[in-house]
């Protein structure tokens, strides 16, 4: 059918569907894409066998080179037997050895299966019963708050359709089903093993499960033991549910849901998240049947990449942040037929989300292009596979902290396993010195800075210190250990020499040894650390000799910039409290006023608990004077590359619209601490209370120094 007939016919059902009851009065934000002209595709030759047919489609991208300094090796694909027709797929650690595991469902068995991960790549599963037939679709996470991994998995349409299976993990690789568990869900099952995810919907703390089937999109809140809780039932508006996945699509910090469609139309609908429930938002058409979030132009707000029901169809739609899409998707097209498991991640350490697609007797790897939100095939891609490949994932099933590709060959009853071969590499200083010191001085601070140079990503397992007759050298702030670093990235290990510290009170020339246990092929490095201790002046007329001066840039001044992480807000939504906020307190007056948040609010004769006020918690790296900086979401129009304040000029020129913050004032806490911070916020800044909406706040230290670091700015909303 051609597609401007389709997007008409679309067009008059929605203007003839009356609303439902629980919608009227509410207008729905169409989010519909005009009709438009694609020139004729290239015949495709019956005649052609599968590795010419890849390379059609190769050519079909019109044979674009990945991104510049994209770089990718891959190991050939390596197969482990897995249960009758494997689909869906999820990672997570479940062993807590730091490598993450796969999770697989199946169409022919009552028991997933979990892969172990590890150097050497999968080892022989495992099979864990679910109480409810055909798990197709599964996905993973802590669902009774105590740290291990747990798994759910949902049943296949024509299994036993309905319900959800909860396996709780106990940390070392087992699992044991939720009381109560397989639990109902009233809709007949997801088709495919994209049909389920898991987010804190309800704002409570808590994972929830969304699944689903048919016309159902059906939300399960989590109890927080790993029971789940009565189902909540949204009627979709036209699609026939396939898949499901969860991201922030309109600004205010809160998983909003977009489900794909198994229809003819090839519809998408976005649900947003308003306190807790999911209301219909808007409709796209045309986007397809997976659909799945990911920030693909680097600006900080989910997009969406979705595959077609049919061909080889690849699309991007680039978000505003406030639920409307790009007006025409990015299309490209992949090098195979029936293209229907997706995947986000960074694999080449460039920055940048990267595309997994499975499809029909291949698998493509293509690189995420830049601001556009287009991606490019990696050289080498499509990986050629046999039968029809399900669901793909990317993540670190080796330990060597480059994410590989693992997928479902659902025709070979195989979970296969792709390694990325890339390795990682440091440049940083070979030696340290930190000059000279006297008996019994202030201690002096250096700072040692890594840059990864790639091509994979860069990881320092352990920084430690090898006294070597000093002992007065220590670590006194770390960014590099556990951190994975993508090409260009920088961490620092701050040390501090103490020279009253020093073993034993020995002087003269003196050395230690930094040591970085790092995924290099070496294995690590060492960093040479020299000082030396100058012995006190003697007695005698006069004054003692003085210490030579200290080398370039030893002066012990703190040059450390603070480092501000894990900003958040709990809750992220609560009404204005009725106690005043201290601009300027220090961090205890702030904490003693904790007591005022979470107070009840009336709501005409009855009170429920919608929360008062909330706290905002972060880590600081150092004491140090924190400012809490609020803004106020407005809108606004385009002056040039400006969004600015609406005027009557703007409008009758028609200038587009766009979204602003405006800045309504700050706080002080003049004694913020090393480690966890809490600031009780009541919603008022000094006694002037927030209006109702979306704001956000920025976190930012100065040291004692005058050195400044801030954190990302952190959305919350006010409630009336």
């Amino acid at each position: 059918m051609p597609r401007g007939s389709a997007g008409g016919s679309l067009w008059r059902m929605l203007r003839s569907r009356p609303a439902s009851p629980a919608r009227r009065g509410r207008p729905r934000a169409l989010a519909l894409r005009p009709p438009c002209v694609r020139g004729p595709r290239a015949p495709r030759t019956p005649a052609l066998p599968a590795i010419a047919a890849l390379a059609l489609g190769l050519s079909a991208l019109g044979a674009a080179a990945a991104p510049a300094g994209a770089a990718l090796t891959l190991a050939p694909p390596a197969p482990t037997a897995a249960f009758d027709q494997p689909e869906g797929v999820a990672l997570a650690d479940v062993d807590r050895d730091g490598i993450v595991d796969a999770i697989v469902g199946n169409r022919d068995d009552q028991a997933i299966q979990v892969f172990r991960g590890g150097p050497g790549g999968f080892g022989p599963p495992s099979a864990h019963e679910t109480g409810h037939n055909l798990p197709v679709a599964v996905a993973a996470g802590d669902l009774d708050g105590d740290g291990d991994a747990d798994v759910v998995s949902s049943a296949a349409l024509g299994g036993q359709g309905g319900q959800v299976a909860v396996l709780l993990g106990d940390g070392a690789g087992g699992f044991a089903p939720a009381p109560g568990s397989p639990f109902a869900t009233t809709a007949n099952g997801p088709n495919v093993g994209s049909g389920i995810a898991l987010a804190d919907i309800t704002g409570d703390g808590r994972l929830d499960v969304l699944t689903g089937g048919d016309d159902e999109l059906v939300l399960l809140p989590g109890s927080g033991t790993g029971a789940l809780l009565a189902p909540v039932v949204t009627v979709l508006s036209f699609s026939e549910l396939r898949s499901v996945s969860v991201g922030d699509f309109t600004g205010d910090a809160r998983p909003d849901v977009i489900t794909g469609s198994d229809q003819p139309q090839q519809l998408s609908e976005l649900y947003e998240n308003v306190g807790g429930r999911l209301e219909f938002h808007s409709l796209r058409a045309d986007t397809g049947n997976e659909a799945l979030a990911g920030d693909l132009d680097g600006t900080g707000r989910d997009d969406l990449v979705f595959t077609r029901l049919s061909g080889s169809d690849v699309g991007s739609l680039l978000s505003s942040g406030d639920g409307v899409f790009t007006a025409d998707p990015l299309i490209s097209e992949a090098g195979m037929l029936f293209v229907s498991g997706i995947a986000l991640a960074d694999v080449d350490a460039d920055g940048r989300d990267d595309l997994a697609v499975g499809g029909h007797n291949a698998v493509e790897l293509m690189a995420g292009a830049g601001p556009a939100g287009a991606f490019t095939p990696f050289p080498g891609s499509p990986i050629a596979a046999a039968g029809f490949n399900a669901n793909v994932a990317l993540g670190d099933v080796t330990g060597d902290a480059q994410p590989d590709l693992v997928y479902a060959a659902k025709d070979a009853d195989r979970l296969v396993l792709v390694r990325n071969l890339n390795a990682a590499a440091a440049s940083g200083p070979a030696a340290v010195d930190f000059g000279v010191s006297p008996a019994g001085g202030p201690a002096v601070e250096r700072t040692v800075t890594l840059t990864s140079g790639g091509p994979g990503f860069y990881r320092v397992a352990a920084a430690t210190i090898a006294p070597g007759g000093s002992g007065g050298v220590a670590i006194a702030a770390d960014t590099c250990s556990g951190r994975p670093l993508a090409v260009g990235a920088t961490c620092a290990v701050t040390l501090r020499f103490t020279p009253g510290a020093v073993t034993g009170g020995a002087t003269g020339a003196l050395a230690a040894s930094l040591t970085l246990a790092d995924n290099s092929p070496a294995g690590s490095r060492s960093i040479a650390l020299a000082m030396t201790v100058a012995a006190p002046a003697g007695p005698g007329p006069g004054p003692g000799p003085r210490a030579p001066p200290p080398g370039p840039g030893s002066g012990g001044r703190d040059t450390t910039h603070p480092a501000i992480r894990g900003v958040r807000l709990s809750p992220a939504t609560f009404a204005v409290a009725r106690g005043a906020t201290a601009k300027l307190a220090g961090a205890a007056e702030g904490r003693r006023a904790a007591a005022a948040v979470g107070a009840p609010v009336a709501t005409g004769a009855a009170r429920t608990r919608v929360p008062r006020g909330t706290r905002i918690r972060f880590t600081a790296s150092e004491a140090a004077r924190v400012t809490l900086t609020f803004e106020r979401r407005a809108s606004g129009r385009r002056s040039g590359r400006r969004c600015v304040a609406p005027t009557r000029a703007l409008r009758r020129a028609k200038a587009r619209a766009c979204t602003r913050f405006v800045a309504v004032g700050a706080l002080v806490r003049r004694d913020g601490r090393a480690g966890a911070n809490v600031v009780a916020f009541s919603g008022r800044i000094g006694r002037r209370a927030l209006r109702p909406g979306r704001h956000r706040v920025t976190v930012s230290a100065t040291d004692a120094a005058g050195n400044r670091g801030a954190a990302p700015p952190t959305a919350f909303r006010v409630r009336r």
